[in-house]
C-alpha cells in the first residue's frame, strides 16, 4: 500500500482493497477462449490469469490513479520495471 501515493500519503485500506478487488474479479472473468481477436500460436496465451506482485502493483496505481475522486490527481511519478517485452511499464 505504501508504493501507490498521493499528495506524499498511502492511499487508504479501503481504495487499495477496492482497487485489488476491481482488478482481480475483471482479470478472473476474462475468458481467452472467447477472444477473437488473438491468434492460435500467440505467446500470451499461457500466461496466468492474475499478474505477477509488479504488474499487479502497477496496474492498481494506475487505476487508482485514474478513479481518483478527491484530490484529482494532474501528475504520475511511475517507478519503471526492468524494461522489456514483458515489462509492466513498457
Amino acid at each position: 500500500r505504501e508504493r501507490i501515493r498521493v499528495n506524499g500519503l498511502p492511499v487508504s485500506k479501503t481504495i487499495f482493497a477496492t482497487a485489488y478487488w476491481r482488478i482481480r474479479n475483471a482479470l478472473e472473468s476474462y475468458d481467452k477462449s472467447n477472444d477473437k481477436d488473438q491468434p492460435e500460436d500467440d505467446l500470451m496465451k499461457d500466461l496466468p490469469v492474475v499478474p505477477g506482485y509488479f504488474r499487479m502493483l502497477t496496474l492498481m496505481a494506475l487505476y487508482i490513479f485514474s478513479n481518483y475522486q478527491s484530490p484529482s490527481v494532474d501528475v504520475i511519478i511511475l517507478e519503471v520495471g526492468m524494461g522489456g517485452r514483458y515489462d509492466a511499464t513498457n
